[in-house]
């Protein structure tokens, strides 16, 4: 599987737009517990049941929503240091070989070639 900056970029946004709608999952869900637990509409065993679980749930939710945000902040850290360096090792090749963009017309190894009807699977 190949991979490029677009597509991990795209996943980590991807990744972050998740996370961040499973916190405001959890906030409304917060909100709504909070009207439920302070009136007397539902009280009793089932009520402290599933308040005692939410609150775990709630606990629990925390350090792994921030594991989350951290692990995509590092992807960005590394992405963008591969970006950097992968710009400055391509400027340096380009000032050894004395050219202003990449040019490939002059290798020997990259040879450019009209595809035939065999490569097209004709």
């Amino acid at each position: 599987m190949k991979l490029s900056y677009d597509m991990i970029e795209e996943n980590m946004l991807r990744m972050h737009t998740i996370t961040m709608q499973l916190k405001k999952i959890l906030d409304d869900v917060s909100l709504e517990m909070n009207k439920l637990n302070s009136n007397d509409v539902w009280k009793g065993m089932g009520s402290n049941y599933v308040f005692e679980n939410y609150q775990k749930l709630k606990n629990n939710f925390t350090p792994i929503y921030e594991e989350l945000e951290r692990s995509i902040l590092y992807l960005t850290d590394i992405t963008d240091g591969y970006k950097y360096l992968d710009k400055k090792i391509q400027n340096e090749i380009m000032k050894n070989l004395d050219i202003k963009t990449p040019n490939y017309e002059d290798s020997r190894i990259f040879v450019s070639r009209v595809l035939d009807k065999e490569d097209n699977n004709e």
